[in-house]
C-alpha cells in the first residue's frame, strides 16, 4: 500500500488503496446513528484482510436497496489527518458500476478529524466556554444588584414606616408596648373623638368663613386665605381707588376674633393688604 503524501489540505488515494464492497441494504433496515454503522461494520467484516476496529469506513447506499463500503487502515487515516482537511479515493473502481462520485467517499469523519478541525473544534468549545462564563458573570452580578436594590428599598420603607410613626406616636418609654399596639390604641383614641374633633375644628372654621365672605368687598383679588381653629391670615390686592380701613373695620367686628396690625402697601395701580386675627381667648391669653 503506497502513500501518496499530501500536497494541499484534500488528499486523494488510490482505488486499490482502499478496500471495497458491495452490502446488502436490510442489514440496517430500520436503524440509525450508530447502530445502523456497527451493523454495517459488522457485515463488512468479512470481505476485511483485518478487524474492524483497525478500520474506518463510509457507507453510500444507492438504488435497489444496495449499499457501497469504503474502507481503509485508521492508522493511515490519522497520519493524513495531519496536513488534510478531505481524504478521499481517486476514482471508484469500475466493477461497482456507481454513479456516485468519488469525493462523496470522504473517509475523514467520526472521530479520525483533521488537526486543523480538531483545533477549530477546541476554539469553538473554548468560545463557548468563554461566553457561557461571561453570561454566568453578568447573571450573577445583576442578581447581586438587584437584591441590593430590593435590600435597600426594603431599608427604606422600614425607615418611612419608622419616621412616620415618630410623627403620630411619642416618644417610647422604657417597657413600653409594641409600636404595632400603641399605633392601635392611638387609632381608637381618634376615632372615639371624632365626632368632637369636627364639631370643634371644621364647624368653627365654616362660622369664620362665612363672617369673613359676608363683609367682602367687590373688585378684591383674593392672595391667600387661611382659615384655623385659632387663627385667620388673608392676604388680598384691591384696586387703588379702594379704601382698605372699610373692609379692615368690617374685620374688626368678627364675633370672637381679633384683628391685629393689618400690613397696607400702596402702588400707583392696587393696594396689597394683609391681615391676621386671632381668636379672641387667645389674644387675651
Amino acid at each position: 500500500m503506497m502513500l501518496k503524501p499530501p500536497t494541499s489540505r484534500v488528499t486523494t488515494l488510490k482505488a486499490d488503496e482502499c478496500y471495497w464492497s458491495v452490502l446488502d441494504g436490510s442489514v440496517a433496515d430500520g436503524l440509525r446513528g450508530k447502530a445502523r454503522q456497527r451493523a454495517l461494520l459488522f457485515a463488512l467484516e468479512q470481505d476485511l484482510p483485518m478487524p474492524i476496529d483497525e478500520i474506518h469506513a463510509v457507507f453510500l447506499a444507492r438504488p435497489g436497496g444496495q449499499i457501497i463500503a469504503c474502507a481503509c487502515p485508521r492508522d493511515l487515516l490519522v497520519q493524513l489527518a495531519e496536513d488534510a482537511d478531505v481524504v478521499h479515493p481517486e476514482a471508484i473502481p469500475d466493477w461497482l458500476d456507481c454513479d456516485q462520485d468519488a469525493v462523496d467517499f470522504d473517509l475523514l469523519g467520526g472521530d479520525i478529524l483533521s488537526k486543523r478541525v480538531r483545533r477549530m473544534g477546541a476554539m469553538h468549545l473554548v468560545t463557548v466556554l468563554l461566553v457561557c462564563t461571561l453570561l454566568s458573570s453578568l447573571l450573577t452580578v445583576g442578581f447581586v444588584i438587584r437584591s441590593r436594590a430590593f435590600e435597600q428599598e426594603r431599608q427604606d420603607a422600614r425607615a418611612a414606616t419608622n419616621a412616620a410613626q415618630g410623627l403620630v406616636l411619642p416618644p417610647a418609654g422604657a417597657g413600653a408596648q409594641p409600636t404595632s399596639i400603641r399605633l392601635a390604641a392611638l387609632l381608637r383614641t381618634v376615632n372615639s373623638h371624632s365626632d368632637t374633633v369636627m364639631n370643634s375644628d371644621f364647624v368653627s372654621a365654616t362660622d369664620s368663613l362665612e363672617q369673613i365672605l359676608a363683609r367682602w368687598p367687590q373688585d378684591v383679588r383674593l392672595q391667600r386665605l387661611t382659615v384655623g381653629k385659632l387663627d385667620i391670615r388673608i392676604d388680598l390686592t384691591m384696586p387703588a381707588d379702594l379704601d382698605p380701613s372699610l373692609f379692615i373695620g368690617a374685620l374688626e367686628e368678627l364675633n370672637d376674633w381679633t384683628l391685629s396690625a393689618p400690613v397696607v402697601r400702596r402702588s400707583q395701580e392696587s393696594t396689597s393688604v394683609s391681615l391676621s386675627l386671632q381668636r379672641a381667648e387667645r389674644a387675651a391669653g
